[in-house]
């Protein structure tokens, strides 16, 4: 089957479509499943239920602070909070 070029701006809007839905549902399930505190209790036992890499680079900057960023931007664009507590 040939597809026509003219479809082709058509099939890339929908593939971005599809993905961001993806996106959003796998944020939902998150959300709901508490995934991440699922990892962090997996990551907090095999460090020997201690935090050793709690100053380590990727844990304090990208993780803490990046997630912080990320979340705030959000925030600015949306102009509603996720969540009402103040940091």
């Amino acid at each position: 089957m040939v597809i026509p070029l003219k479809a082709l701006p058509t099939l890339r809007w929908l593939r971005w479509l599809i993905c961001t839905v993806l996106f959003a549902l796998l944020l939902w399930l998150q959300a709901l499943l508490k995934t991440d505190l699922i990892i962090a209790d997996w990551l907090y036992a095999i460090e020997g239920n201690s935090w050793s890499l709690r100053s380590a680079w990727f844990t304090k900057t990208l993780i803490h602070e990046g997630g912080r960023q990320l979340r705030r931007s959000f925030e600015d664009q949306s102009g509603h909070p996720w969540s009402s507590s103040s940091e």
